[in-house]
C-alpha cells in the first residue's frame, strides 16, 4: 500500500510526507508511459529502441508463448509415459527424477552456443522452442493426474471406434484442464518477471522486466517514478493473483470417478 501511494507522489511530497495521503498526482505514471524506453542494437548493427507499448508486446509474446510450451509439453509427455508404460517411458520418468536431484550448474554458455548452432538465438520462436521441456516438477504433477484417471475411459473410446487422438484431446485434456490452467498461470507470472532469460537469449527483443531493471538504475529517475514503473509492470501479475487467488493458494488435486 505504501508503495502504491508513493508512486502517486512528487519527489518533494515523497521526501516530506512519505506516509501521507495528500497531493497525489498521475505525473509519475505519465512520465513512465512516455519515457520508459529501452535502447538496443538491432541485428543489422543499427541503433533502435522500444517504447512502453513495444516492451509490453514483447513481454506478452515472451510470457504467453513460453508458458504455453511449458504447460503443454510436460502434459503430453506425462500422458504418454503414464498410459503407455513401455521401457522408454520408464527411462523418461527416471530421467526426470535424476535431473531434479542432480543440479545443472554452468550450462548457460553451452546453451547459448547451441542456440547459435541451431540458428534460433535471439528469436522469439527460438525462445518458445527452448521452453518445450518436460523436465521438472510439473511433469510429475501431470503424471499423477493421468494416473488418477481410470483406463476405463480409454477402453470405452476404443470400443466406440475412437483412436489415440480422440482419447487425448476429447477425454484426457478436458479432465486435466484445471491443472493445465493453473500451471499456465504460474508459468506466465514467472516468465513475466524473468529478465535473465531475455538478457541471455533475446538481447534485441527486450521485455518490460529487463527495461525496468535498466530504468531503475538511471540517475534521472526518482523513487516515485521507479515505484510507478514497478506498479505498471507488475499489474498483470497482480490482476491474475486477484482473479485466480484460489488456484495460487490451493493444492493441485484431482478426484476420482464417481459412479
Amino acid at each position: 500500500l505504501i508503495a502504491i501511494l508513493s508512486s502517486f507522489k512528487s519527489l518533494a511530497n515523497y521526501s516530506d510526507h512519505m506516509f501521507g495521503f495528500t497531493e497525489l498526482t498521475l505525473d509519475n505514471y505519465k512520465k513512465v508511459l512516455t519515457g520508459f524506453v529501452y535502447p538496443i542494437i538491432m541485428k543489422d548493427g543499427s541503433a533502435g529502441y522500444y517504447d512502453f507499448l513495444g516492451l509490453t508486446v514483447n513481454s506478452l509474446l515472451y510470457s504467453v508463448g513460453g508458458a504455453f510450451c511449458l504447460t503443454v509439453t510436460p502434459c503430453v509427455v506425462a500422458y504418454c509415459c503414464q498410459k503407455f508404460p513401455y521401457k522408454l517411458s520408464k527411462i523418461i520418468v527416471a530421467l526426470v527424477y535424476v535431473l531434479m536431484i542432480v543440479p545443472l550448474v554452468g550450462n548457460t554458455a553451452s546453451t547459448i552456443q547451441m542456440t547459435h548452432w541451431l540458428g534460433i538465438y535471439d528469436t522469439m520462436v527460438g525462445h518458445w522452442f527452448m521452453k518445450c521441456s518436460f523436465l521438472g516438477l510439473y511433469f510429475l504433477v501431470y503424471y499423477a493426474t493421468f494416473e488418477g484417471i481410470p483406463n476405463d475411459y480409454m477402453e470405452a473410446v476404443y470400443m466406440d471406434g475412437g483412436g489415440h487422438f480422440t482419447i487425448f484431446f476429447k477425454i484426457m485434456l478436458p479432465l486435466a484442464s484445471k491443472q493445465m490452467f493453473t500451471m499456465f498461470i504460474l508459468q506466465f507470472v514467472s516468465l513475466w518477471s524473468d529478465y535473465q532469460g531475455v538478457m541471455y537469449y533475446l538481447p534485441s527483443t527486450p521485455t518490460l522486466s529487463i527495461a525496468l531493471l535498466n530504468f531503475t538504475s538511471l540517475a534521472s529517475t526518482t523513487t516515485p517514478m521507479q515505484l510507478a514503473a514497478c506498479m505498471l509492470t507488475s499489474l498483470p501479475g497482480i490482476l491474475l493473483f486477484a482473479k485466480f487467488s484460489d488456484r495460487f493458494m490451493g493444492s493441485l488435486q484431482m478426484g476420482g470417478v464417481k459412479g
